[in-house]
């Protein structure tokens, strides 16, 4: 018997196509550019925060797993951290999460290869440079009830 093999899909890639998908068309809130940090088939190794809006998707901590009583099953929980920058205000920086968690719970139920997307936290910084206004929002994606996948 021979096995085909499917690529598991990666969260931050699935966040992106989610983010670039439903962003709405808001004059006061134009989609920034949506950036996956160390994404190899992303040309964006620097970008200038004059040209617009950024978000930056990246995973700063490893995937969680929890098995299950008799280890045939498993949870399993994956941290995104989403990144807003502008140069334009604080206010925007605000927009801009209003609008990542209004997707997120409008489609928390359609994220690939995960169950749920759960809103952790988000953060402000107005300190670190001039005119330069920057937020952190953290999210899991979860998925329950995984079966264990086992080559035989």
């Amino acid at each position: 018997m021979s096995y085909a093999y499917v690529a598991e899909t990666i969260p931050e890639d699935v966040m992106k196509d989610i983010l670039d998908t439903y962003w709405p068309k808001i004059s006061e809130v134009p989609k920034p550019k949506i950036i996956v940090k160390n994404d190899p088939d992303d040309p964006f190794v620097r970008w200038n925060e004059r040209d617009g809006d950024i978000l930056v998707i990246s995973n700063d901590s490893p995937e969680q797993i929890k098995y299950r009583g008799n280890i045939n099953y498993y949870d399993r929980a994956y941290p995104l951290t989403i990144e807003f920058r502008s140069m334009k205000s604080r206010q925007r920086v605000r927009d801009m999460w209003r609008i990542v968690k209004a997707i997120c719970f409008a489609r928390k139920w359609n994220f690939t290869g995960y169950q749920l997307i759960r809103l952790q936290s988000y953060q402000e910084s107005t300190n670190s440079a001039l005119n330069c206004w920057r937020g952190v929002q953290k999210i899991i994606v979860e998925a329950g009830g995984v079966a264990v996948e086992a080559l035989v």
